[in-house]
């Protein structure tokens, strides 16, 4: 049962030390946490800090669907950050494998989630038009209407009296020259 323990001590161990690194905005990685340890296996550390990613991973996805679900359909501005990025380092070898990976890997859900939430709000909006912003509502009901004109005046054309009694001769002449053609 002791092993069980230390197990948990330094889960609890590491999952603090990673804390404390995010919220001091310091490089995560198996050296950082190692040398805050005090020593240890890297292949014990390393599954433990991936746990500790995919845990903040779903913590933070947590977080913007509860703040999603709180935003109203509002005009929103872009404005410039006040501080300017800088390139610290172009040497590939400056971020670590694993915290690319999990870059992709979190780029690549929130990607996806997008992809899916755009797509129930389409549908959301395709079943409610009368929901849709005031700009797009009047454009969509004069796009019906002009429809329902075009169609109107495609019925009157086709069943214009005239237009049907062309149609009917046109027939009656057709069966006329069937007739001739087999007798």
């Amino acid at each position: 049962m002791t092993t069980i323990n230390q197990g948990e001590e330094l889960r609890a161990k590491v999952f603090e030390i990673c804390e404390n690194l995010y919220k001091n905005n310091e490089k995560i990685n198996r050296d950082v946490v190692r040398e805050k340890l005090g020593g240890g296996s890297f292949s014990t550390i390393c599954p433990i800090i991936k746990e500790w990613r995919e845990s903040r991973f779903v913590q933070s996805e947590e977080q913007e669907s509860t703040t999603s679900n709180i935003i109203k359909a509002e005009t929103f501005e872009i404005t410039e950050s006040p501080e300017e990025l800088k390139v610290t380092s172009i040497n590939s070898e400056f971020i670590p494998d694993n915290e690319t990976e999990g870059m992709m890997q979190s780029s690549a859900k929130a990607a996806f989630n997008m992809h899916v939430a755009k797509k129930a709000m389409t549908t959301h909006f395709y079943e409610n038009p009368d929901l849709l912003p005031p700009e797009l509502k009047a454009r969509l009901e004069v796009i019906n209407q002009n429809f329902t004109q075009q169609r109107s005046n495609t019925d009157d054309a086709a069943y214009d009296s005239q237009n049907l009694i062309n149609i009917m001769m046109n027939k009656l002449k057709k069966k006329q020259d069937d007739l001739k053609l087999i007798g």
